[in-house]
């Protein structure tokens, strides 16, 4: 148990196999100060509940993930274990999954040594697509960059612990981006539609939509490509099947892999692509 006094403690089942350090290399890579932290057994970060913001703390314990929720009203205990599970991809049925890759020979060689691998989904769709938008055409560190300066410039919620604050909000983005954003003024833009399209409609990212819906209504803003409408949509709406063709991270992955066309091991491994996208990054990243 924690030592914070209002700490609840659940238990969220999950089918095996789970390779939750996966899951840790992956955030640990992307994770904003503030807002995020990675150590060597959990992931921490604060979640916008609907009655305020609490910390959750992540953890594997051998047939169930380990949530620590902290500050949460008890009335968004239910909400906070939602998304914690779409965040790890608990739902997901690993065997089903990891027979499909084993499909494409590659795919399978992967599925051999970390099987179990989940699509990370996002725990803040909003803030979701702020940082794919920020993540465009540069590498995950200058990106990480960018969105931890950012966060910094958002007030402390006097959370005690490596995390005290929420990432920029819509509204915050609309009515004060220039105080926010320091990168590219083309990048500042897009952002800038985004978080218009967002404060006049909360709702465009709402989970339960198309995932192609989806992707068509996000190249619509101005400066929101196919790859980022994907990737989005993929980690949004936890879509199983959603390739990222042209990705470059894939290209590399894959051929470590041993396939030359990636696009061609899309199709043999239908309706995961979304899990050959993981198992390639995971290859890229030296996994």
């Amino acid at each position: 148990m924690s030592d914070a006094p209002d700490a609840v403690v659940l238990a969220l089942p999950y089918r095996r196999p789970f390779a939750f350090d996966h899951l840790l290399r992956f955030h640990a890579a992307r994770a904003v100060p503030g807002v995020e932290h990675v150590d060597e057994a959990a992931y921490t970060r604060v979640l916008a509940l609907p009655r305020g913001p609490a910390v959750a703390v992540v953890s594997d314990d051998d047939g169930a993930v380990r949530l620590e929720l902290r500050h949460a009203h008890p009335d968004d205990v239910a909400a906070a274990a939602g998304l914690v599970r779409r965040m790890l991809d608990l739902d997901a049925d690993p065997q089903a999954v990891d027979a499909a890759l084993r499909e494409d020979p590659a795919a399978a060689r992967s599925v051999t040594r970390f099987p179990g691998l989940r699509v990370p989904g996002s725990p803040d769709p909003h803030e979701s697509l702020f940082r794919a938008i920020v993540g465009q055409q540069i590498t995950v560190a200058r990106a990480t960059a960018l969105l931890a300066d950012m966060a910094a410039r958002m007030p402390s919620l006097g959370f005690d612990g490596p995390v005290d604050r929420l990432f920029p909000t819509a509204e915050r983005m609309a009515e004060g981006l220039h105080a926010l954003y320091r990168g590219p003024a083309a990048r500042r833009e897009a952002l800038r539609g985004a978080a218009e399209a967002l404060v006049e409609d909360p709702d465009l990212l709402e989970r339960t939509r198309d995932p192609e819906a989806l992707s068509e209504t996000l190249v619509g803003l101005r400066g929101v490509g196919p790859w980022t409408a994907a990737y989005v949509s993929m980690r949004v709406l936890n879509a199983p099947d959603v390739p990222l063709p042209g990705d470059a991270a894939v290209a590399t992955g894959a051929r470590l892999l041993g396939v030359d066309d990636a696009a061609a091991a899309y199709e043999r491994v239908r309706p995961f692509r979304s899990s050959f996208t993981i198992h390639a990054w995971n290859a890229a990243a030296g996994g």
